[in-house]
């Protein structure tokens, strides 16, 4: 069971001409959460086991935003407030099976599993507007209501075979099939009744069928070590509308290779090559048209069109680990095929739609860094570090995308073990200043801690954390675009306290964790 509470900050400002708007707005966000876990293997023989799995997640959120908007003309000419108000109800499940069998040869294994998820989304919006300045007087009220449901099944087998006394040969077959249903509706107060609001009243229905199989052989020839393999995707998409305004059908046959080489300069130091082709697929969010309409001025919007995005990844690197540091540079090159980024632009009202699209390519060059030092036995310290130079091109509603430009990341974390069963963690995460052709990112950066104590032959937990520790997480964009300066700064939580109490009711015991969903 968990209790949350969030406090948010939006800002936006916002100049066109000689007219200017800011806008501040303060949210409240309150989650109930409810999960249960339940789990079994069955050992049928010591070469075959069976088990199965249950997860139920059901949440209730409960917002509440205030949204105030002054509007100035060199001087103050008008300002309004919007009240808003949702209940969000979510019920995610997922069943989980597997089945393994070992064989008498070792590393020869077969595996078949099975994985079905599915939930349900119901969130109702009720909107307030009215005008405070020069004079008071109340809009007609707005409410609205988003369903979303989801079915997705999966069954995949891998087959792994020795292949003499190094190699081993790897095979698999898997099968995904996915159904999304949306159904968005907007209302307006018109006397005692609710009427549709600006035609906002329509569905989506989002089928994917992901068919695919690979193969890969591994094994080692002297100092050398290496990974090949190849995936064959089959894939099928079909997108309609209620209204017939989305009505898609794509299909596509992909080939997936990949091949790593590693080889061995001494027994602390390694060089290595590595090459994979990749697809990066649009998440559900960025797949759903429907927006609300809490913010008057600005909205966010999915586009049921975009494409997946295909990428090729060249990255050679070297590899130092000794007892208490491990280095491992490496230089990669990444050339993306319509790869996905975000578009704004003002409607035919002046409201700022932001959307995700496909542009044409983008090749980025980079450099990585990763540090793991061992000083003593009760200190560990984790950096990484990655550096980069993009170059963008493509056009999409006769804006051209055509941008170079480059940006920063990096984390430190440090653990100390601070006695027999208490223990500490710091992370401190750092993302650089960053540009598209459209807009302008400020530098990022935050801090958190935790804190742990073991009890009870460390069958009980103890644990305490604190994320953003310093409320320095803040997000700030310039969009500039014809005729306008569009600034935002997004603070999603200040400084999230957490306590956490674990039992174990036997002292070696595992927790079996859930797998994470098929998708987004």
């Amino acid at each position: 069971m968990r209790k949350s509470d969030y406090k948010g900050i939006y800002t936006t400002d916002q100049v066109t001409g000689t007219s200017s708007l800011t806008m501040r707005q303060d949210e409240k966000r309150h989650d109930d959460g409810k999960m249960l876990y339940l789990g079994a293997d069955y050992f049928i023989n010591d070469k075959r086991t069976m088990t199965a799995a249950y997860l139920w997640n059901g949440t209730h959120d409960h917002d509440k935003t205030i949204l105030n908007y002054d509007y100035r003309s060199i001087a103050p000419d008008s300002a309004l407030q919007r009240n808003g108000e949702s209940w969000e109800q979510r019920n995610y499940n997922q069943l989980e099976y597997n089945y393994t069998q070992l064989f008498s040869l070792a590393k020869q294994k077969w595996t078949v599993d099975l994985q079905y998820d599915w939930w349900d989304s119901n969130k109702d919006w009720a909107l307030a507007t009215q005008k405070i300045y020069p004079v008071s007087f109340g809009y007609p009220n707005i409410r609205t209501n988003t369903r979303d449901a989801n079915r997705d099944l999966l069954v995949q087998s891998d087959w792994a075979q020795p292949m003499g006394k190094e190699a081993l040969l790897e095979l698999g077959i898997k099968t995904e099939n996915r159904h999304v249903q949306y159904d968005f509706f907007a209302q307006q107060q018109a006397g005692d009744d609710y009427l549709i609001y600006k035609g906002l009243n329509n569905g989506l229905d989002y089928s994917e069928r992901i068919q695919s199989g690979y193969a890969q052989l591994g094994s080692k020839v002297g100092k050398l070590s290496y990974l090949g393999g190849v995936r064959l995707e089959i894939t099928g998409i079909r997108t309609s509308g209620r209204d017939g305004q989305y009505q898609n059908r794509k299909d596509y046959v992909r080939l997936f290779p990949t091949l790593h080489l590693d080889y061995s300069l001494s027994t602390v130091s390694t060089l290595q090559v590595h090459y994979s082709r990749r697809i990066s697929r649009p998440s559900l969010y960025q797949l759903s048209p429907y927006m609300e309409l809490t913010d008057l001025n600005a909205q966010n919007t999915g586009n049921p069109d975009l494409n997946p995005a295909y990428s090729n990844l060249y990255e050679s690197g070297f590899l130092y680990r000794s007892g208490t540091l491990t280095i491992n540079p490496s230089l990669y090159v990444q050339d993306s095929e319509a790869p996905i980024t975000d578009y704004t632009f003002r409607n035919s009202e002046g409201t700022f739609i932001t959307l995700p699209v496909n542009i044409t390519r983008e090749i980025r060059q980079g450099f990585e860094l990763n540090v793991m030092y061992n000083p003593a036995n009760v200190l560990q310290l984790n950096a990484d570090l990655n550096l980069y130079h993009f170059r963008q091109s493509g056009i999409y509603r006769d804006f051209d995308f055509g941008f170079s430009g480059g940006s920063s990341s990096g984390r430190f974390s440090a653990q100390w073990k601070l006695g027999k069963a208490l223990s500490a963690q710091g992370r401190y995460y750092y993302n650089g200043p960053s540009a598209t052709a459209q807009s302008r990112n400020r530098a990022t950066q935050w801090v958190d801690f935790g804190i742990s104590k073991n009890l009870l032959a460390d069958r009980l937990s103890f644990i305490a954390d604190v994320t953003n520790i310093f409320d320095s997480r803040r997000y700030h964009t310039t969009t500039t675009g014809p005729g306008y300066v569009f600034s935002t700064m997004s603070r999603f939580n200040g400084a999230r306290y957490r306590l956490s109490i674990v039992y174990k009711f036997k002292g070696n015991s595992t927790v079996r964790e859930a797998k994470t969903g098929n998708r987004d």
